[in-house]
């Protein structure tokens, strides 16, 4: 009587291998779209919180936070502006009145991190609205989440019909998002 030797094949161990390798490759690939979302969610979540305490520093004061120049605020994300820091110190101190801001959100990269505002002579829709909140969501052709979100058409911004400002900013694989925001002259 011979006996049978009980056990795998190569071809069924390698079978069972590429089926293990498939599954793994695309609970990757879930996971990574699972976190750009949650990040993405995070950082319009705090910018909605901004924009909020913003408008209603206006609606108290009948001004903006900053009359000038830049300012970070999510200072401890990463922001980087060409401010001063009189320019933070200002819009630190001001909305402090009314609340306080996101002072993170989740880094997503080297570059184009965090939330700041900048003041100059701009127009939206044809309206002096000086006041612009910038950040960045990790992903292309991601929807900014707030209202208002602005292009840059020549001599000023207008409503972007995208949701999104700009798409793959300098090779970055993020969205940029310009928001306008109202305030004592709208």
């Amino acid at each position: 009587m011979k006996r049978k030797n009980i056990g795998f094949t190569i071809v069924e161990l390698l079978i069972v291998i590429v089926v293990i390798a498939i599954l793994a490759a695309i609970s990757v690939v879930a996971y990574n779209g699972i976190q750009q979302r949650a990040n993405n969610t995070a950082i319009i979540d705090a910018a909605a919180k901004s924009y909020r305490l913003i408008q209603l520093y206006v609606a108290q004061t009948g001004n903006y936070p900053i009359s000038g120049g830049s300012a970070c605020i999510t200072t401890q994300s990463g922001c980087t502006t060409t401010s001063t820091v009189a320019a933070n110190s200002t819009f630190d101190t001001n909305i402090a009145t009314v609340g306080g801001p996101p002072r993170s959100v989740p880094n997503t990269g080297t570059t184009y991190n965090g939330i700041y505002l900048t003041y100059a002579a701009t127009t939206w829709n044809g309206d002096p609205q000086p006041l612009r909140m910038t950040y960045t969501l990790p992903g292309v052709n991601q929807k900014c989440g707030i209202e208002r979100v602005s292009q840059y058409v020549y001599p000023g911004y207008v409503s972007s019909n995208t949701g999104y400002t700009y798409n793959n900013i300098d090779s970055s694989n993020k969205t940029l998002c310009w928001i306008s925001i109202p305030g004592p002259s709208s």
